[in-house]
């Protein structure tokens, strides 16, 4: 299963395939997470590194790397280990500042919320600009 790798700002670091576990897990009600587990080479620190966004080819979900960490298989081989949340998991990092009511759906209400602290904020310094462009869809974080 082919993997693309980026960075932070979405620049194009390369396609990665030496893996030889992945778990991809998606959540329904909280964000989906990811645990991927390679052996370790240069080639692998220098791709996988914390922060860089990962994406399954044929998918519309990505994650970004939140922890790397070594152990060592049943065979003493080291394997590195990738966590890491999807996407959407930027959006916990977000404060909502002041108090909303709102009185509508779920979903309108949510995004409603989305839309005022990270999209089309008031102050320009809380905006998340980066678009994430899937299959010819544009996703926003």
């Amino acid at each position: 299963m082919e993997l693309y790798i980026f960075d932070r700002e979405l620049n194009f670091k390369g396609i990665f395939e030496g893996h030889f576990s992945l778990r991809w897990v998606r959540r329904y009600s909280k964000c989906g997470e990811f645990e991927l587990h390679c052996s370790l080479t240069q080639e692998t620190l220098n791709i996988l590194k914390r922060g860089n966004v990962i994406w399954k080819k044929d998918d519309l979900e990505a994650g970004y790397i939140e922890y790397r960490n070594l152990k060592q298989d049943s065979k003493g081989k080291e394997v590195l280990v990738v966590r890491g949340k999807f996407l959407t998991g930027y959006l916990n990092r977000r404060i909502i500042w002041g108090i909303e009511n709102l009185n509508t759906t779920s979903e309108l209400a949510i995004r409603e919320l989305i839309n005022k602290n990270c999209i089309n904020t008031i102050d320009v310094n809380r905006k998340i600009e980066q678009e994430y462009i899937v299959q010819g869809k544009i996703l926003k974080v």
